[in-house]
This record gives C-alpha cells, sequence and structure tokens, in this order.
C-alpha cells in the first residue's frame, strides 16, 4: 500500500487541526478557482454542483479541459452565465434535464495541474495558493503564528508547518511524515469522472 493511503485511510482521527481527514471535491476546491469565474465564493450567485476531471468521448484533463456542472433551473442563472461563464470563453457547453455542463481549457495552469494530478499541493506557484485561497476567503498567513489551527487550504499548501503536530496525531514517525510530503490525499477518480446524471426532485443523481 502507498504510504499517503496509509497515512489518510488506515488512521482513524475524529478531529485533527494539522491533517485534512475529511472527504472534499478534490477539483472542485483546487482547480475550478483558478478559472476565475468569479474571484471569490461571495461574488457567485450561482456555484458549480460540480466539477469533473474526466468525461469520457467528451473532455479530460489529460487534455487540461475541466469540466464544470451548473444548476440552470433558476431563471436567474442566465444573467450569472452571460456576466461570468460566457467571459471566460468555454471550449463548449452541455445541456441536460435543467442543467449546463461547462469545459474549459486548463493549458494556462498546466503546472497546477500537473502538480494537482500527482497529489502534490505543496508544490503549487504561490500566486496559484493565494488565488485559490483568496477565492474560499481563506483568513491571512501569520508565518509567526504557524501552525495555524483549523485552516485546511494552509494545510494543503503548507504542510511543512504542520509534519511535527501531524506526526503526533498519527502516531507516525515524523521522518514518513515528510517522506509523504503532503497532508491531503490525491484525488478518487471516480468522484471525478462524470458518467451519468438523472434529476429527481431537482437533485442530481449521479450514477
Amino acid at each position: 500500500m502507498e504510504l499517503w493511503k496509509f497515512l489518510f485511510l488506515n488512521k482513524k482521527i475524529n478531529m485533527s487541526y494539522s491533517v485534512i481527514t475529511s472527504k472534499i471535491k478534490k477539483s472542485k476546491n483546487f482547480l475550478f478557482p483558478l478559472l476565475s469565474i468569479t474571484k471569490t465564493k461571495r461574488d457567485a450567485s450561482f456555484e458549480p454542483v460540480n466539477t469533473y476531471l474526466w468525461w469520457e468521448g467528451t473532455c479530460g484533463i489529460d487534455c487540461l479541459e475541466l469540466a464544470v456542472l451548473y444548476d440552470c433551473s433558476n431563471p436567474l442563472f442566465e444573467n450569472f452565465e452571460q456576466n461570468y461563464i460566457v467571459q471566460k470563453n468555454p471550449l463548449g457547453m452541455h445541456e441536460m434535464q435543467g442543467f449546463k455542463m461547462y469545459v474549459f481549457d486548463m493549458s494556462s495552469y498546466f503546472q497546477e495541474v500537473d502538480c494537482f494530478l500527482q497529489g502534490r499541493y505543496s508544490l503549487y506557484p504561490d500566486k496559484s495558493k493565494a488565488k485559490i485561497r483568496y477565492y474560499h476567503g481563506d483568513s491571512e498567513i501569520n508565518k509567526s503564528a504557524m501552525p495555524m489551527l483549523g485552516h485546511d487550504f494552509k494545510i494543503a499548501f503548507y504542510p511543512e508547518y504542520y509534519f511535527e503536530s501531524a506526526s503526533k496525531e498519527l502516531g507516525v514517525p515524523l521522518q514518513y511524515i515528510k517522506g509523504v510530503g503532503e497532508l491531503l490525499s490525491i484525488y478518487d477518480k471516480k468522484d471525478e469522472t462524470f458518467v451519468e446524471v438523472e434529476k429527481i426532485s431537482n437533485q442530481l443523481i449521479l450514477l
């Protein structure tokens, strides 16, 4: 078993302040903000339902493409679409049962995509780290106060500040933690692949 899987699957923690133990949508948190559809979540009248790295026969992150799914059932969505989404020149748009899937070119962020696919979030360029943290409303970094507790994006992007406390929490030797070098696991391909959608009671069921 790969070491990162041992760290994140075999060790059970009720609450952590130095390791990201909750399951989060990786592409939605660490790639989507780079598109700058809005600068922050607060600016977005509509958040994506989900984002995907692969959609068989249509697009894939291997070609530096990201699929972004929006619920367009609200009449106000059209204004948001024209004022924000269309302005970012999506490569394509696909309509389906009250939803729209947009495909975006990520080639301007090939370095970030490469780091993402390797699960090496700490190697993102500083400018992109700041952009993603700003989008999510993460508090400013005070390096003299690091490790700052309870800040997932700081843990993902600056894990070196958390190695020691993560070692104690997980009960794993410090050198193993340093060997992994990251405190957020790599993406789950199944979760990041769009297969089929079915709209039931205005909810998306991913099959």
